[in-house]
């Protein structure tokens, strides 16, 4: 039996050696940032080394509480003379790699020399790691623990490590899918899927072209105008291929978001349809962990993405389905085309490759699709989907809920056969019948019902207060022109913010921030997540439209460009911050009082970003003298 102070001896000798690798091996760390992983890992469980040593050696000195058998065990299979041997090893190979003093050369090649090979760290660490288990497991032990009883407390061990060891793979396996795309499809489809009626979707797939397309592959052009529901559709195709589809399958779908730039960008959408077809595989591609080793320095190039695509396509799956909503929302257009063409050249070896992509029916796509296989939209498809949405919609507005029933089939009927198949449509002019106070004017407005998208939007602009027009057109220049996405709270300030202002007025702010919602009515809506956006990329188009801007009435005031809603952001921040420093100035550089007093509009790093961007895109127009906002920049900053 070992004698418990020679063993806290041996085991002190530990702590100290361990202590002094552990900082060596952060020094090394500090000076060389391309240090292999393996070599931090081992730093790593060194350091955890003399943590269990510390707690042990306390033990060992008290000879009424240690467990001798554990300690006969851990000495007699010379584990802690073979732990000091490694632990010397690696202290010997960092203290060749630090620097010498004066001789900086000389450093560059010492650091980066690094001479313990990949093998002999893999060594250490299970060596290492075999100690950290028996420290472990010793310090539970009785004193009648026999060397039996700490082998089967070994093999348990074993196993908790090889759990351990599953639990990085997969955190390892989460960074690789993270470097494949961030983008999240998720929550825009569930949002979506919410919106639609029960049933109300299921007529598209019972379509001959639909069916032909799910059954024998290829390619298929969802196609349809604004407002038509064509997202709704889409996403009830997706649940359907989900909840149908052999367990050989996969779906990999994506929605352009006209509000949410990420979803535009080409390089991004690749990347979120090759993380999706990862994430469907039964085991994490090999092809995947070597271009991840490979190429992890930086994001995959789109070239590398739908190689990934294709390999994953042609090897791990019998039928693929990718689906693209909403195509015409992206500004990008050709490099989107180029990435679809790219995903629908089906590898050799494939047994059904089906692509479908959903847009309105505009000239570049007709053109780009000429010959392939279509499905285009018409009011009569979606009649009684629209007529069982208007059903239940009415039935949330008590003053429209509470007519008789046959009046409210009459505001059905009417409603639905002026729609044009345009939920979007129903969807304003049903904002405006909730107001209705009488019969009367009930009746009035069912027979001056606007006809179509653009008049409705030209009525909703109408029917604005004289006074109210100043802060509606700061909301939608800064729906328009802002990079970063606003929530409630942000654009509530930032319409408080007046660019022809030296300096922003507190007392500017909304008393009601939630009158920004009534003042704009159907023009803008909130995401679950609580950012603001416009409702529909045809309210975009809309305001950014050359016959808005050519109006003879006062609707011209609301015309913008993209350009000028971004020198009109970039003015609004630089007023504010301006302002926020003269605050910070006169307060003596106490930003815990003004911070209590200013909400500043998203990060410093938004800010700046969002500034660049926007000047950059402005082309730098020379500035003009005459305003308050001029004379601010030139005296304060």
């Amino acid at each position: 039996m070992a004698e418990p102070l020679s063993v806290a001896s041996g085991v002190a000798g530990i702590i100290t050696l361990s202590s002094a690798v552990v900082a060596a091996g952060y020094k090394y760390f500090s000076l060389v940032r391309s240090a292999p992983e393996d070599l931090r890992n081992l730093i790593r469980e060194i350091s955890l080394l003399h943590t269990l040593v510390s707690q042990f050696v306390a033990h060992s000195m008290d000879t009424e509480h240690i467990s001798h058998g554990a300690l006969d065990a851990l000495v007699d299979q010379e584990v802690f003379q073979d732990c000091f041997a490694t632990l010397k090893a690696v202290q010997t190979h960092l203290d060749n790699s630090q620097p010498v003093h004066g001789d900086r050369s000389r450093n560059a090649l010492r650091v980066l020399a690094w001479p313990l090979k990949k093998e002999d760290i893999a060594k250490g660490r299970e060596r290492i790691g075999r100690l950290c288990a028996l420290l472990t497991t010793a310090s539970t032990l009785d004193n009648t623990l026999s060397l039996e009883r700490l082998e089967k407390l070994q093999l348990k061990s074993l196993e908790h490590a090889k759990a351990v060891l599953k639990i990085s793979h997969s955190i390892e396996e989460r960074k690789m899918l993270d470097w494949l795309s961030m983008l999240d499809p998720r929550p825009k489809h569930v949002a979506t899927k919410n919106l639609q009626q029960p049933g109300t979707s299921d007529w598209l797939l019972q379509r001959k072209s639909v069916t032909d397309w799910i059954d024998q592959g290829g390619f298929l052009w969802l196609n349809g105008s604004s407002g038509t529901g064509k997202t709704v559709l889409v996403s009830n195709m997706i649940e359907h291929l989900q909840e149908t589809s052999s367990p050989l399958s996969a779906v990999a779908y994506h929605y352009c978001e006209f509000a949410n730039a990420a979803t535009l960008d080409p390089h991004k959408i690749a990347g979120s349809l090759a993380r999706q077809l990862v994430e469907q595989t039964k085991l994490f591609p090999k092809q995947i962990r070597d271009a991840y080793n490979e190429f992890s320095r930086s994001s995959p190039s789109l070239d590398i993405l739908i190689a990934i695509i294709h390999h994953l396509v042609g090897s791990c799956f019998r039928t693929v389905y990718f689906i693209i909503d909403g195509v015409d929302e992206c500004p990008i257009r050709e490099q989107l085309l180029q990435l679809i063409r790219a995903v629908d050249a089906c590898p050799a070896g494939v047994p059904r490759l089906n692509v479908l992509v959903s847009s309105r029916p505009e000239h570049d796509l007709r053109k780009a699709w000429s010959g392939r296989a279509t499905f285009s939209i018409t009011p009569m498809d979606v009649e009684d989907s629209l007529t069982v949405h208007v059903r239940e919609e009415i039935a949330k507005i008590p003053k429209l809920s509470q007519l008789p029933a046959s009046d409210q089939l009459d505001l059905i009927v009417h409603l639905v056969s002026r729609a044009e198949g345009m939920f979007r449509w129903i969807h304003c002019q049903l904002d405006v019948l909730r107001k209705i106070r009488t019969q009367c004017a009930l009746g009035k407005a069912l027979k001056t019902l606007p006809t179509g998208l653009v008049e409705t939007y030209d009525r909703i602009l109408d029917r604005i207060d004289e006074q109210d027009h100043d802060y509606v057109v700061r909301v939608i220049k800064w729906l328009i022109g802002a990079e970063h996405p606003l929530s409630f709270q942000e654009l509530a300030e930032a319409v408080a913010v007046d660019p022809n202002k030296m300096r922003f007025d507190s007392n500017n702010r909304f008393l009601d921030p939630e009158e920004l919602l009534e003042l704009c009515g159907s023009l803008i809506s909130v995401r679950p997540d609580g950012i603001i956006v416009l409702a529909h990329f045809s309210v975009r188009e809309y305001l950014l439209s050359d016959r808005l801007a050519k109006h003879t009435s006062s609707l011209a005031r609301f015309a913008l460009t993209e350009r000028s809603a971004s020198q009109f952001v970039s003015q609004c921040i630089l007023t504010y911050l301006v302002t926020v420093g003269v605050e910070l100035q006169n307060a003596g550089h106490n930003s815990i009082g003004v911070s209590n007093t200013w909400t500043i509009y998203g990060t410093f790093e938004t800010i700046v970003i969002s500034t660049y961007r926007s000047v950059r895109y402005a082309q730098q127009p020379a500035r003009s003298s005459s305003t308050p906002f001029e004379a601010c920049w030139r005296t304060e900053l």
